[in-house]
């Protein structure tokens, strides 16, 4: 048997036969990555089991797709005319795209973020990518490269004439959130109108 606590910063270990010795809290708790990421996600790929997710039991499980080819992700900024970030291409070159196993959600796939992109080319400011959709694909999650970074971005697809930021810049923690709550909707929390897009041709 071993004992923890933590003093200034560190966290010690106590065994029975009074050996201890120290680790500070990133040997215990290594920090995110886009890698460990999606292997944590891997884990639940292969086995299915059931959740109480938002009033409803549902299935969990991640159906992933095999990683993208570099030429998918070329065919992606060519169409689109963007530089997509870094930390997008890793993902995508270690997934391309997973469904929730509930059939509400999904990351999108090289080809879907393509034809979203056609689809509503008429709606979205061209710098905006879909890469992730919610509750059915009503709700679209939007990726705006600009010259100088990525903002993140929910709208609901029809019904709805704003496309409003997320709080959170990041690509890692909005994979993290998206998928550590199963497609929980945390981004109607954030609608603030000051920080809003208005989408195209809207009556």
């Amino acid at each position: 048997m071993c004992y923890h606590f933590i003093m200034e910063g560190f966290i010690y270990i106590i065994c029975r036969e009074g050996k201890w010795k120290f680790m500070n809290e990133e040997d215990l708790f290594p920090p995110l990555t886009i890698e460990s990421l999606v292997e944590m996600v891997r884990r639940f790929s292969d086995s299915k089991s059931e959740i109480y997710h938002m009033g409803a039991v549902v299935n969990y499980f991640f159906k992933m797709n095999p990683p993208a080819q570099s030429s998918d992700i070329a065919l992606i900024e060519s169409e689109c005319e963007v530089n997509l970030p870094c930390e997008y291409k890793s993902f995508l070159t270690l997934v391309n795209g997973l469904q929730f196993g509930n059939a509400e959600c999904e990351i999108c796939s090289v080809e879907s973020v393509i034809d979203y992109y056609y689809a509503f080319g008429d709606f979205y400011p061209p710098n905006m990518l879909v890469i992730a959709t919610a509750a059915g694909a009503s709700i679209h999650i939007l990726l705006q490269i600009n010259e100088d970074g990525y903002k993140l971005y929910a709208t609901s697809a029809i019904g709805d004439d704003y496309i409003w930021l997320l709080s959170d810049d990041n690509l890692l923690s909005f994979f993290d959130k998206f998928i550590s709550t199963y497609g929980f909707p945390f981004w109607k929390m954030y609608k603030d109108e000051s920080t809003a897009v208005i989408k195209l041709n809207v009556d």
